[in-house]
């Protein structure tokens, strides 16, 4: 019987600050990285709303934690790369969320930039399969520039080392 790579890690705990690690917490990482993407569909109208904002986008930072979270562990996992586009459409969502919540003061640059270091390395990842990843990556590189100090992405691919 052949086994797909995502269903080896069907069961994992979660590495989340928020949950505790008991085995109750064992969820599915394609429905987690479903609900966390779906979340951050519903409030994304509204992050743009000066009043709605103040609740959305942090909801929306946390759902995209989450989803990078789970393909980096995903990723550093398996020994070959075989991903769907919609998890280079929910990557770069992700970054696209930290993006507007770093624009927006709603995130801490030191955090943003170690998520963001990692958006780059899945994105890195993915570009051996995607050519639209490797377009992405360097958007998001001069998205970063653009922002602040650079120098933690221009040397560092793998967020391990």
């Amino acid at each position: 019987m052949i086994v797909h790579p995502w269903a080896r890690l069907s069961l994992l705990h979660s590495e989340s600050p928020f949950l505790p690690s008991a085995p109750s917490n064992r969820v599915l990482i394609p429905s987690r990285t479903s609900y966390h993407w779906q979340r951050i569909l519903i409030r994304a109208p509204c992050s743009l709303d000066p009043l709605l904002a103040l609740s959305s986008l942090p909801l929306m930072v946390r759902s995209a934690t989450q989803i990078i979270l789970n393909y980096q562990s995903v990723l550093d996992t398996q020994r070959q790369i075989n991903c769907a586009w919609p998890v280079l459409a929910r990557v770069v969502g992700a970054g696209n969320v930290l993006v507007q919540a770093v624009a927006r003061d709603e995130l801490r640059h030191i955090e943003a930039q170690e998520l963001l270091a990692i958006v780059l390395y899945i994105l890195n990842k993915l570009a051996t399969r995607w050519q639209a990843a490797s377009t992405s990556h360097s958007n998001f590189c001069a998205l970063v520039a653009t922002l602040g100090p650079s120098s933690v992405f221009s040397t560092r691919t793998d967020p391990l080392t």
